[in-house]
């Protein structure tokens, strides 16, 4: 898991991190066992922390603090972030915020989960 510190916090257990200089980078730590519970395949769960991350700081998203809030959720709550797995889409609010900025890039998001969306365990890709 990731920690860093911001603004006087310090925040923990994170599965990413970006978006406030030019590096970002995501966690596999326990995920093949949260994408296990999700019943999802690993790679998909690692796709969705990466897609996550690339439209979170390519739209300078925040992530919110309240569980369960947008699929691009940075939660330490591992049964929220197991559900964000077995759900695999992005929340209405996150894609409105996107829209206001780029119609084009909230189709792709839509489009890049909707993609991790269909890989099923047990199938080659």
């Amino acid at each position: 898991m990731l920690a860093y510190h911001h603004n006087n916090e310090a925040f923990y257990n994170n599965f990413s991190y970006g978006g406030v200089g030019p590096i970002s980078m995501v966690s596999t730590y326990d995920l093949r066992s949260h994408a296990k519970k999700a019943n999802r395949p690993f790679e998909a769960a690692v796709g969705k922390l990466l897609v996550g991350r690339i439209i979170s700081n390519c739209n300078n998203l925040c992530y919110p603090k309240e569980p369960g809030a947008w699929a691009l959720d940075n939660s330490s709550d591992q049964e929220d972030f197991i559900e964000s797995i077995r759900k695999m889409r992005i929340d209405k609010r996150c894609i409105d915020a996107i829209r206001k900025k780029d119609e084009g890039k909230a189709v792709t998001a839509r489009k890049l989960m909707r993609a991790l969306q269909q890989l099923k365990v047990g199938e080659p890709w």
